[in-house]
């Protein structure tokens, strides 16, 4: 029984200290940054209720709004790669072999 006791205490030791270390080893203020930006981005372009006194709440007002900001949003994040923009978008664009890939902006694929 004392054994038993032991095993669960030295775990607990082990589990606990495991959780301080990666505790110290995080860096809340960047992880903070990063997310307070993605959540900009994509609440951004939302109204701010005015019968909310809470600073900073969004909302959407009609079924069309949601449409209209998911367009918006996706609009943004993602834009599709262009061929002959001068930058070579990998994995969208690739060098150009006959007539796929994008041989103006990343060149003609060499043959060896």
């Amino acid at each position: 029984m004392v054994r038993s006791y032991s095993y669960l205490s030295w775990f607990l030791l082990f589990f606990f200290s495991f959780l301080g270390i990666m505790y110290l080893q995080e860096d809340n203020f960047n992880r903070y940054s990063v997310d307070k930006s993605i959540l900009n981005r994509i609440t951004g372009s939302l109204t701010a209720k005015s019968t909310v006194t809470t600073v900073g709440e969004k909302f959407l007002s009609a079924d069309t709004d949601f449409y209209d900001w998911l367009s918006s949003t996706i609009g943004i994040i993602f834009k599709p790669a262009r061929c002959g923009n001068g930058e070579c978008e990998a994995p969208d664009e690739f060098a150009g072999f006959g007539r796929f890939g994008c041989v103006a902006d990343c060149g003609q694929f060499v043959q060896r």
